[in-house]
């Protein structure tokens, strides 16, 4: 107990006051963290002004209480989701230089990608994977850039990906922002050069639709038509389905929820544990608003401050009111 203790203690005083190139530095070589954590500590808290101490002392605190109750939880697995890789500024968009920097820090890091085959046979119970850090890169709406830039990057690191189609947007060129830039989606060619590059697709939806916002009919056309399309051009079983804006609804969900032996995205953020019973997997959306010391968090599991806290004090807000009711209930009860 006390080994453990002292390992805690350590990987608390490391994120203390420490600065964002220095924890960086800290996570590439984790053998000399019990070592020189104190002296750091001592180091960079002359360093900052009192409101950085406070900022950076909350933030390792959570990031600590993270370690000890969330992080390295058997059966977790971050799935990265991006859009375009452009110097472009755009919501959706992660810059070159970005990516290029991501990608080369999972790589020096260890990280393995892994296929939605792959993920299918860890829910199934199945020991697929030799290594513990793995992860999953995928990319919605298939952008031109995703062929030009992302695939030779992710192909030096020997990665693999999944972009996600949507076949009646395939070829065409797309602005989702009235003053926003002009995106160019691949074409079929470009998609089948994906596929015998040994990159996944999955399904998009047909038309990129709102699935809330359509009935039985058409939610058998968005995601079936589009599914057949795709077997049809990939010439296999396609495996996986991300809805567009990340939004599912009701009927969507049990529509999908017949066909178990397929992913099944959500927009939803946070970890997948594919353990868990629940088939909607959520990811992690990756932009140019995320700091790289964010992304190296996410990856080590650190995400108590970036999806945890948000998801305990969203079921707070819920169930206090609830509880506080029960109580007053119950002193009435006793008045009377």
């Amino acid at each position: 107990m006390s080994r453990l203790k002292n390992k805690l203690d350590s990987l608390f005083f490391n994120q203390l006051f420490v600065s964002e190139r220095k924890q960086i530095a800290f996570m590439a070589d984790e053998k000399t963290h019990v070592r020189i954590s104190h002296r750091l500590f001592a180091i960079n808290r002359s360093e900052m002004g009192s409101s950085m101490r406070v900022k950076q002392f909350i933030k390792s605190i959570l990031i600590y209480f993270d370690k000890v109750v969330f992080g390295q939880i058997d059966g977790k697995i971050p799935i990265l989701a991006y859009h375009s890789i452009t110097d472009q500024d755009s919501d959706i968009s992660v810059s070159i230089d970005r990516f290029s920097l991501q990608m080369k820090y999972l790589y020096e890091q260890g990280f393995k990608t892994i296929t939605n085959e792959q993920l299918l046979q860890l829910r199934e119970g199945e020991k697929v994977l030799r290594q513990r850090k793995v992860v999953m890169i995928t990319f919605d709406d298939g952008y031109k850039d995703f062929l030009d830039i992302a695939v030779p990057i992710m192909e030096k690191y020997k990665f693999s990906a999944t972009v996600f189609i949507s076949p009646e947007l395939v070829g065409k060129k797309i602005q989702w922002n009235k003053n926003g830039p002009i995106f160019s989606l691949m074409n079929w060619s470009d998609i089948n050069e994906v596929i015998q590059r040994g990159f996944e697709v999955g399904n998009h939806t047909l038309t990129h639709v709102w699935l809330k916002r359509i009935d039985s009919d058409n939610l058998k056309r968005e995601i079936d038509g589009a599914r057949v399309i795709l077997e049809k051009r990939a010439g296999k079983i396609i495996k996986s389905f991300c809805s567009p804006y990340g939004v599912l609804g009701r009927k969507a969900k049990l529509f999908l929820y017949k066909n178990k032996k397929q992913i099944i995205y959500s927009g939803k953020e946070g970890l997948c544990n594919y353990k868990s019973k629940n088939l909607f997997y959520p990811r992690i959306t990756i932009d140019n608003k995320m700091s790289f010391n964010d992304f190296c968090n996410v990856l080590q599991y650190r995400s108590i401050y970036f999806y945890s806290i948000r998801n305990v004090l969203g079921i707070l807000k819920k169930d206090i009111p609830f509880l506080i009711g029960i109580r007053v209930l119950k002193k009435a009860r006793v008045i009377r």
